[in-house]
Order: structure tokens, then sequence, then C-alpha cells
């Protein structure tokens, strides 16, 4: 019905794993339309167009980032698969799968064959998911970055970060004047 072709294949990939970044995308869309600068946009009058372009898209693509650079390895392996499988690219082009297939069938007279391109797909997706891994995770701890910020900015006022360990002297550029006392207030409420 259907003959191996790279069109076939890069549709079927497509058709699998468009759903995992559909997920993230919906799901980062549904709490970013409940935060309180996305409120303060609408109730400023924009509209809905102008709050996806202006404020929605931009907070959505790290997420995204992040999500792709660990799809990319699972792209790699399914596409490494199906021409494994002889589903895929076929010759005269090239791709890991065929590479290893080929490799699979002399293995025993040129195991290298099998080796290097096993080798390296594999050290291909170690590094790509070691990417993936540190991009979530700078991602991750830049908005965490951001949230401590903002505590510590505004803990006193909504009573999150109630001990203050030192109030700083302007007239010291910042820096605590060791001959005075800073008063600690345990309840910046009361």
């Amino acid at each position: 019905f259907f003959r191996p072709s790279l069109l076939l294949m890069l549709v079927a990939i497509a058709a699998v794993e468009w759903l995992d970044m559909a997920r993230v995308v919906r799901a980062v869309t549904l709490s970013l339309r409940e935060r309180d600068f996305v409120r303060a946009a609408r109730a400023l009058g924009l509209g809905t167009p102008r709050i996806i372009l202006r404020h929605i898209v931009p907070n959505t693509l790290g997420p995204v980032v992040v999500t792709a650079t660990l799809l990319v390895p699972q792209v790699i392996l399914l596409e490494s698969f199906l021409s494994f499988l002889g589903l895929g690219v076929q010759e005269p082009q090239t791709s890991w799968g065929v590479l290893i297939a080929e490799g699979a069938r002399s293995i025993e007279a040129a195991p290298h064959l099998l080796a290097a391109p096993a080798a390296f797909l594999i050290a291909t997706l170690v590094a790509l998911n070691l990417i993936g891994g540190v991009s979530a995770k700078s991602h991750v701890a830049r908005k965490l970055w951001k949230i401590i910020k903002h505590l510590k900015i505004m803990g006193p006022e909504i009573g999150i970060l109630p001990y203050m360990e030192t109030q700083q002297d302007t007239h010291t550029n910042g820096r605590q004047d060791p001959n005075s006392q800073a008063e600690i207030n345990p309840n910046p409420h009361g």
C-alpha cells in the first residue's frame, strides 16, 4: 500500500510526536491564562490576539524550547528504528538506522560497522538528553530565582518573609554599618 519513503516516515513521526508538544503548550497556556499579568492586560482592555502575542507566546517559548530539546532524541531514535526496520530512509540515502542495519548484516566479518554507528547514535542521544536536562533545569532555575527575588522584595509587605536579617543603610552604599544595630521585626504587620 505505502512504499517506504522519507516523506512517509516524516509524516508518521510528526503524527506521533506532535502530541507531546501540544500537551506542553496547552498546559503552559492554561496556567498563564490565570496569571495576574494576563488579568491586568484584560482589565486594561487589550484584545485576545494582542494578549496572546504580547504575553502568552513569549512566556510559552521557554517550556517549548526545553520540550523540543527533549523531543529531538526521541525523534532521532524513532527515525533510526524505522530505518533499521526498512520503513524509513532507503538507500542510497543514509541514516544511523540504515548504517546499523548494514552493520548488523555484516557483524561477523566487520563488527566495527555495527559498533561505530551505534556508539555515535548513543553518544548523540545522551548528549541531547543532557542538553535538554540542563536547559530544563536552567529554565526552572530562572523561574525560581524570579519568584525568590519577588518574595524578597514583596515578602515583608505580604507576610511571606517576616524575618529580614538586616536593613541596608543607604549611606554605606548598601553595606551594613558595623556600628549600627539593625532592628529585626518578627511581625511586619504588627
